[in-house]
């Protein structure tokens, strides 16, 4: 199938899909159970696995400095707590969550890509049903090459049948006109809540998706 941006529009600060786009989606919320999940140590384990530090700077209790060396470490069901600061992007086929470190509200962490040649920031890919992947509260930086097929993406999910989660994140696009914000491809569960999404197109429904955006601006 032809991919296609999504055709949206905005109804008091809820985004809605319109009738003219195909994605199986109404508004229902996040497909993770809980908006706000119960705060998260800043070491240690959790009801849910391993908790991790990641903090570019090295600072006290950091246990990984770079996101890459703590999804190769992680199992499913660990939570990162990274902290405010410049990070890499990553690929995973794991189910994580990320958080941001709770020092300021207005001081996310930036997750940019890993290098210049990069053409997705940050990859989920082949989460089985028992697997569920969420990111809160940090900005997305889109590359600025356009790949192989002429498509770029700040985030790029495929191959789901477990839940994909974004809440309250921020995704700015790349510096090329083929530089989605979201590209998701075959994602059976995925959700965004909260968010502010650019791109060109913001989000780019390959097929074969069910996905619910709610109380999010959408622009592209």
């Amino acid at each position: 199938m032809a991919g296609r941006g999504v055709d949206w529009r905005e109804t008091s600060f809820r985004t809605e899909p319109t009738q003219s786009q195909s994605l199986d989606s109404a508004r229902t919320g996040p497909v993770l159970p809980g908006d706000s999940p119960a705060p998260v140590p800043e070491n240690g384990a959790s009801a849910q696995g391993t908790t991790w530090i990641v903090d570019a700077a090295n600072g006290p209790n950091t246990d990984f400095t770079t996101l890459i060396d703590a999804e190769a470490a992680a199992s499913d069901g660990d939570t990162l707590i990274v902290r405010p600061g410049q990070h890499t992007g990553f690929d995973t086929i794991k189910g994580l969550i990320l958080l941001d470190a709770p020092t300021s509200p207005f001081d996310w962490p930036r997750i940019e890509p890993s290098s210049s040649d990069d053409v997705t920031t940050v990859g989920i890919s082949n989460l089985a049903a028992d697997q569920a992947f969420r990111i809160e509260r940090m900005e997305i930086r889109g590359p600025t090459e356009t790949g192989l097929f002429g498509l770029s993406a700040a985030v790029r999910v495929e191959d789901c049948v477990g839940a994909v989660h974004l809440e309250d994140i921020e995704i700015v696009m790349g510096s090329f006109d083929r530089s989605a914000g979201i590209s998701i491809d075959k994602a059976t569960q995925f959700s965004v809540n909260g968010s502010r999404l650019f791109g060109r197109p913001a989000v780019y429904d390959i097929g074969d998706c069910k996905s619910t955006i709610v109380d999010s601006f959408v622009l592209y």
